[in-house]
């Protein structure tokens, strides 16, 4: 098997529930998402996601992401995604750093490797732990009254386990943490969470006033020395999140910040396949466990649902079900908490099924891809070309870039297999378009997809569209002429 194509798409992902709003007032109603599918010479696709929280919570931002996706993308061309060490070595020898745009790469790679043996990846990284697991929800940073009247809502809905938004003022902030401890019970976990929004003054003085409540504090300062030196004389369980970046961090986090407990994010950690190794570690260190990304929609919950669920179920302390706080339904809202608990697809790979036509209205922002060439291979990048470059052969090959989500696999494979790389048509002169009728929504049609895809042909002109221009009469190929037979409009479910 090798990776033969990779497409990246950007979508946008809102909040469900308003403002989502952290310390420093930074703030997030919709975000800028991106999503990567891997596509394989032998039909099998992946998926993986990466979906940033603004430009200033870690440093990293979209653009930048898909930047280093398109560099990631034309290296790995030609690999077997199944071998996942191969995968991140060639990674890591085209890009230092970038672990979040190698995330979604690795993640996508997870689920063909799972869909490859037919097992779902927690059956791959442990095996299945926690059935059903308890997750929790952020409360965004608010007046006191206003975040325990959030707390008490979700509560209704089965979910006891919070991550309050402070660091901002460390007495309004005791003040939020107090209202919210008592809109809990006695089983209610409550996680205040500065992202390192607390000067190292501001987090002496609410740690201090946060003393003998029933609660964890993470990330008071931005650097893990300043956490130290802020938890130092604290009694208060200390989490560690954003500056946690590595296994030298984690022992930090143990030994030195007298950490309980630390938080693992894909994109920070470059993918699942760190993640694991990293949750692998804390349980040793009889440390705690909570993962999840920075934001995220179906795919991010789907990656997060297997690590949660073959982690130990006394070190799992919070894990967060995104599809549930956003509007990033690419599978449906699968997989789907109920009644506060989470548990992990059980079909193979990440267990979901991703729906092109919602990325229909997203833009795909790049692609890497093996074209057909004389002396083999070639690989293409950047974005779609239009049709009016396009000769022949070359032109079915790019009506899955035109149409995008709604074209089927077999248009650009099948022309390929005929091409015989001449600049015109192949044998017979037919231009394959198949529509998966399965991958678009009631409102996007395959019949609009169809209309839309001419309207784009009959726009690049009906020499570009419906028919090759002719080889060159100097070649002794140029001596025939090709026939390239009308594009059949009618319309026929597929």
């Amino acid at each position: 098997m090798q990776i033969v194509g990779i497409d990246v798409f950007k979508y946008e992902v809102g909040y469900a529930h308003g403002t989502y709003v952290m310390s420093g007032n930074r703030i997030a109603n919709n975000e800028d998402g991106t999503v990567v599918r891997i596509r394989t010479d032998e039909g099998l696709a992946g998926w993986g996601e990466i979906t940033t929280l603004g430009k200033v919570y870690l440093p990293t931002f979209p653009d930048g992401i898909r930047i280093a996706l398109k560099d990631l993308g034309e290296a790995l061309l030609g690999t077997d995604p199944t071998n996942i060490g191969k995968v991140a070595r060639i990674m890591n020898g085209t890009l230092m750093g970038q672990e979040f745009a190698k995330s979604p790469i690795d993640i996508a790679c997870w689920d063909i490797l799972g869909k490859s043996l037919n097992r779902p990846i927690s059956a791959l990284i442990g095996g299945v732990l926690n059935e059903r697991f308890p997750i929790y929800e952020a409360v965004p940073l608010d007046r006191p009254e206003a975040m325990a009247e959030f707390i008490q809502e979700r509560r209704r809905a089965g979910i006891n386990r919070f991550q309050l938004k402070v660091g901002n003022n460390p007495f309004d902030d005791i003040a939020r943490t107090r209202a919210s401890v008592e809109a809990g019970d006695s089983q209610t976990v409550i996680v205040a969470d500065s992202n390192g929004g607390w000067s190292l003054a501001a987090a002496k003085l609410a740690l201090q006033g946060l003393a003998g409540l029933p609660v964890y504090v993470e990330q008071p300062c931005r650097s893990t020395a300043d956490c130290i030196l802020a938890h130092r004389g604290s009694s208060v369980p200390l989490v560690l999140d954003e500056s946690i970046v590595n296994h030298d961090e984690v022992y930090r986090a143990k030994y030195e910040a007298n950490a309980v407990s630390v938080n693992l994010k894909f994109g920070k950690l470059g993918g699942l396949t760190n993640v694991v190794k990293a949750r692998d570690l804390l349980q040793e260190l009889n440390m705690a466990v909570s993962v999840e990304d920075m934001w995220g929609g179906d795919i991010i919950t789907a990656a997060t649902s297997h690590v949660a669920a073959t982690t130990r179920p006394e070190s799992l302390l919070m894990t967060p079900f995104f599809n549930n706080w956003t509007d990033g339904h690419l599978a449906n809202h699968t997989p789907r908490s109920s009644a506060g608990f989470g548990s992990a697809p059980t079909a193979p790979g990440l267990g979901i099924e991703v729906r092109r036509a919602p990325l229909h209205g997203g833009k795909k922002v790049g692609f890497f891809g093996l074209a057909r060439h004389p002396r083999g291979a070639a690989p293409l990048s950047g974005r779609p070309p239009s049709v009016r470059r396009l000769q022949g052969s070359a032109l079915s090959m790019m009506v899955e870039l035109i149409a995008g989500p709604m074209i089927g696999e077999m248009t650009s494979r099948k022309v390929a297999d005929l091409d015989i790389t001449d600049g015109g048509p192949p044998p017979g002169g037919r231009l394959y378009m198949v529509f998966d009728p399965g991958a678009l929504s009631s409102t996007y049609t395959w019949k609009a997809a169809a209309e839309d895809f001419f309207a784009d042909a009959r726009r690049a002109g009906p020499a570009a569209a419906l028919r090759p221009a002719l080889p060159d009469a100097g070649t002794d190929k140029g001596k025939r002429r090709h026939r390239f037979s009308r594009v059949d409009r009618t319309y026929r479910n597929a």
